[in-house]
């Protein structure tokens, strides 16, 4: 039987190749919400009482 440590390892390494193009996609993009998040109206939408 595989333990937990085992069993993530090998889900690193079959998905290697998806995390090694994801880290490059982000390195070369914004983050997706940084509108979202830099907006002017975000900042009054924290501030309103909920």
């Amino acid at each position: 039987m595989i333990d937990d440590d085992e069993r993530r390892r090998l889900w690193q390494k079959e998905n290697a190749q998806a995390f090694a193009a994801q880290k490059a996609w982000h390195e070369q993009q914004d983050h997706p919400l940084a509108e979202i998040m830099t907006r002017p109206s975000s900042a009054s939408r924290r501030d309103e009482p909920t």
